[in-house]
């Protein structure tokens, strides 16, 4: 994930292109008899199903003639709190009904497991492109359904091909987990690598092709990159980039609409009648707001929902609406040492080490770290019980968390110093109550500090190693803002994934609780040690009508019988049934609930250290 709601235009100094109303766009329809216009509407990195009726309502607005077409460059059925219920098939519905016509790869369309990526992309309705993981067609349900290019003839003569790249393999390899899409992600050829040999594909197919447009999801530094091949792109339609981007390279526009479309670029490519056969085309961008200035009312919003859509998207975000109002946990009461995240800015608090300790476990990392400024719910959780609008409440900002491999000396170091108020030192914000600070970084239950200097002690429950670097799930805005985490990242920026590659910390915590339920319906003897025969003892157990898989209403009555303290709810346990379901099927077989509970107590007793 990117950046927060604020929307910045990277605008290249020496740019022609038009960011005003395009001379194309304030033409009527008729005027296009004096050549041959392509519009596109294109998006990248949409979490959220929010703004897409607006976007329908401007498509339809905005749509003078023929030669229509709709991109997104990646990043759509994930990460989102709706998807990690569905997986993506409410965004997939959604993006159906706009039409959205060709998509490319996302970095974060590995997030759902492997089977629901193969029904996401079956149930998509446009063009699926895929240049440079081509080892995804040898999937049998996908050799039809991906395509490394797609020719698009225009009504006026003229004809475009789409291309879709993936950021991915070489230096970039380490953003994927192990089995990212289905294993394929370790054969995602670099986009540098690729990008040749693809035109020349697509010159050899299509020799009268007017030009070739690729879809790209990458950093901005690599779609400059791609420019400089002599391909002669009119323009590259970007995506990963969480801000607005529009500027000219080696004559090849690159435009990015800014996340969760706020935005949508109207990109015109017009070709002048009598123009010869694959003549550049002239270009023109406008980007276009979707929602209502700062402070300003949705009705002053220049476009507003297509309300079809809009009462559509209603009924499909209504599981993660009902699962805001759904109880995650309810833990043990300890009058003793109660949780709570009261005094989160002078000491440590048991609220601040579950949530951290939450983020490792999903992470698989060894450790995490969470900044006392980011634990906002000042509350005793006196029942015990935990709910959603808690979690809300507690991490309550959209932060980027990501796995950053840090010395076990830095750590140390800035753990001991973001403390310091809370033994005298001043506080880095005037005015704040002495020995409290904002900044103090707060640990995962792995973790031990000296109470008296703060230094580290143990991380992954053994003694610190110095030397050892250790995996630790982060928000990303630490380690470009903590004293000491900053200078680390910017002598080791190797070590550092961009901001791109993390994901929110809300959907994070709401996994770690749903996989606690797991555990506590899988632990029948409630040793708090899961057995691969207590899982076969529970599934049999819970697979009430013996058809070999257990779903929602199955999963409901076993945690009434076994968690009679958590408030069940059909999507609480239509939740819990997402995670574990593999193949997508909604139900979850006595194996595929093996390999979910094995995979996380792996993750958990073998965090990786290096």
């Amino acid at each position: 994930m990117g950046c927060g709601s604020s929307v910045q235009v990277h605008q290249d100094p020496d740019s022609v292109v038009p960011t005003a109303p395009s001379a194309a766009g304030k033409q009527d329809a008729a005027s296009f008899a004096d050549g041959c216009r392509l519009r596109i509407f294109h998006i990248n990195d949409v979490y959220a199903l929010d703004n897409l009726p607006v976007l329908r309502s401007c498509i339809l607005a905005r749509s003078e003639g023929v030669n229509v077409l709709t991109t997104l460059a990646g990043d759509f059925l994930a990460p989102s709190l709706l998807s990690s219920i569905d997986h993506g098939r409410g965004m997939v519905a959604a993006m159906n009904a706009v039409p959205v016509d060709a998509v490319c790869f996302g970095n974060h369309e590995c997030d759902i497991p492997f089977g629901s990526l193969v029904q996401r992309i079956n149930q998509f309705e446009g063009t699926w492109l895929n240049s440079n993981m081509l080892s995804m067609k040898e999937e049998p349900e996908l050799r039809e359904k991906l395509v490394e290019y797609h020719m698009v003839e225009l009504e006026g003569g003229r004809s475009v091909v789409l291309t879709g790249f993936l950021i991915g393999g070489d230096k970039f390899a380490s953003l994927y987990r192990k089995g990212a899409f289905g294993g394929h992600a370790t054969k995602i050829k670099p986009v540098l690598e690729s990008v040749d040999e693809v035109m020349s594909q697509v010159h050899s197919i299509y020799p009268d092709a007017d030009c070739v447009i690729p879809l790209t999801h990458q950093d901005m530094p690599d779609d400059v990159a791609i420019t400089n091949r002599g391909h002669n792109f009119p323009v590259v339609l970007g995506g990963h980039d969480h801000d607005v981007f529009c500027e000219h390279h080696n004559g090849t526009v690159i435009v990015k609409a800014g996340a969760d479309a706020k935005n949508v670029a109207v990109i015109d490519l017009f070709w002048e009648k009598g123009a010869p056969p694959k003549s550049p085309p002239i270009v023109s961008i406008e980007m276009v707001p979707l929602e209502a200035p700062e402070g300003k009312e949705r009705s002053e919003a220049p476009y507003q929902p297509d309300l079809k859509l809009q009462e559509t998207v209603k009924i499909l975000q209504r599981p993660a609406e009902e699962l805001k109002a759904a109880t995650l946990a309810a833990m043990p009461v300890d009058d003793e040492d109660p949780l709570t995240s009261e005094g989160v800015r002078f000491h440590e608090c048991t609220m601040a080490t579950l949530l951290a300790s939450g983020l490792r476990d999903i992470g698989g990392a060894d450790g995490a770290l969470m900044n006392a400024g980011s634990i906002r719910g000042k509350k005793t959780y006196s029942d015990g019980r935990i709910r959603f609008a808690d979690l809300a409440s507690e991490v309550p900002f959209p932060s980027t968390v990501i796995t950053a491999v840090i010395p076990g000396s830095v750590l140390s170091e800035a753990v001991a110093a973001s403390r310091a108020p809370w033994h005298g030192a001043e506080t880095p914000r005037a005015g704040a109550p002495a020995g409290s600070t904002s900044h103090a970084l707060h640990f995962d239950d792995g973790m031990k500090s000296d109470p008296i200097t703060e230094e580290l002690v143990e991380v992954a429950g053994k003694p610190l190693d110095p030397d050892c670097l250790y995996s630790i799930v982060i928000d990303s805005f630490l380690m470009h803002n903590d004293k000491v985490l900053m200078e680390y990242t910017k002598a080791h920026p190797e070590n550092v994934p961009s901001e791109e590659s993390g994901r929110p910390a809300l959907p994070m915590l709401v996994e770690f609780f749903c996989n606690k339920i797991w555990a506590s319906l899988c632990d029948v003897d409630g040793d708090g040690v899961v057995q691969v025969e207590e899982i076969d003892e529970f599934f049999d157990l819970a697979d009430t009508d013996g058809n070999g898989e257990l779903d929602v209403d199955e999963i409901m009555v076993a945690m009434s019988l076994r968690l009679g303290d958590l408030d069940v709810t059909r999507v609480l346990a239509q939740q819990c049934v997402s995670l574990a379901d593999e193949d997508g099927n909604g139900k979850v077989s006595k194996e595929e609930l093996r390999k979910f509970m094995m995979a996380e107590a792996k993750a958990r007793l073998e965090s990786p250290t290096t």
